[in-house]
């Protein structure tokens, strides 16, 4: 079996890596576009917290970490799978 790696997933799991460093780096009372920034960001952990809720256990946060990548990797792949589509 043959894995292909895609482009677009690596793409969405690394922006996503980047956004969950920013939320422990900047402080959220700060003003101005970082503060925006880390409220924007918290839109990032929207498919964790609705897993988190459906789970009968709470994650850590090295687990909630990596299925977050895992998912925004299969969100890419489906972003490349539209774009590479025939119409």
């Amino acid at each position: 079996m043959k894995f292909k790696v895609s482009k677009y997933g690596i793409i969405a799991a690394s922006i996503f890596a980047v956004y969950f460093l920013f939320i422990f780096l900047v402080d959220p009372s700060e003003t101005g576009p970082l503060g925006f920034l880390w409220y924007f960001s918290l839109l990032f952990y929207l498919p964790i917290f609705i897993l988190s809720a459906l789970l009968p256990f709470e994650l850590s946060p090295a687990i909630s970490f990596i299925v977050s990548v895992v998912i925004f990797y299969f969100i890419g792949v489906g972003i490349e799978k539209i774009f590479n589509k025939k119409l």
